[in-house]
């Protein structure tokens, strides 16, 4: 029910286009692979209401998990107008549109409930092709 940007606070470059209706299709296929379990993971995203070309964003990756160790590999290609710059992963280059890029992600299940992660990104900026390298730790506890 998004009509308009303005209140949005797009980022300079990104959202170009006001129109946001947008088709979204995600899926997971995942099967034991060894003593471990294997999954390949993907999403789809059309803006079909801009005016824009750039309109289109995806992903495709995979996720290994093997007793404590879990292993994950993303590539994203998010267009400037096919989503809000509030929805994409914060991570992958402040969160904005119009990007590319890996994901690598390493986790270390220290206790039941605690999980380590060592997150790596290399994303590129398609506007002016200006890189972002980051790698973040992370402590995740469930409750």
């Amino acid at each position: 029910n998004i009509h308009s940007l303005a209140d949005l606070g797009a980022s300079e470059g990104t959202n170009t286009d006001s129109a946001l209706g947008s088709f979204d299709l995600a899926a997971e296929l995942g099967t034991r692979l060894g003593e471990g379990k294997a999954r390949i993971i993907g999403e789809y995203i059309n803006n079909y209401e801009t005016e824009s070309s750039e309109d289109v964003a995806w992903a495709a990756g995979a996720r290994y998990e093997y007793d404590k160790w879990g292993f994950k590999y993303v590539y994203a290609d998010v267009d400037a107008n096919s989503v809000s710059d509030f929805l994409p992963d914060s991570d992958r280059f402040d969160g904005v549109t119009g990007i590319k890029g890996h994901e690598v992600e390493l986790t270390y299940a220290l206790f039941k409930n605690v999980k380590l992660g060592l997150d790596f990104y290399i994303v590129e900026r398609k506007a002016d092709n200006v890189d972002q390298e980051v790698v973040q730790a992370d402590v995740n506890v469930k409750f």
